[in-house]
């Protein structure tokens, strides 16, 4: 048990240390800050999209998503109307 234990500390410290890369970027400084609380996109204390976005397709459900993309073809053709 405690062997467990410890190992999801040490897991949780590693994802921890990781996220800290540069990469990732950082909080936003005072200036930044007043920036974002300024944009009109900006409501409620979070940016809001500016016409609604659907989370999932109609009529898909989160199992159909799994098994589609758990069952997809190893090699996918893209349809030419987005090669022009």
């Amino acid at each position: 048990m405690i062997t467990a234990i410890v190992i999801i500390a040490v897991f949780f410290l590693i994802v921890y240390a990781f996220m800290q890369q540069k990469i990732f970027g950082k909080n936003p400084d005072a200036k930044a800050t007043e920036k974002i609380k300024n944009s009109a996109n900006y409501k409620d204390g979070a940016f809001q999209n500016l016409s609604h976005t659907e989370v999932m397709r109609k009529g898909a459900s989160y199992p159909k998503m799994i098994k589609d993309f758990l069952n997809k073809p190893k090699t996918q053709h893209l349809n030419n109307e987005f090669h022009q």
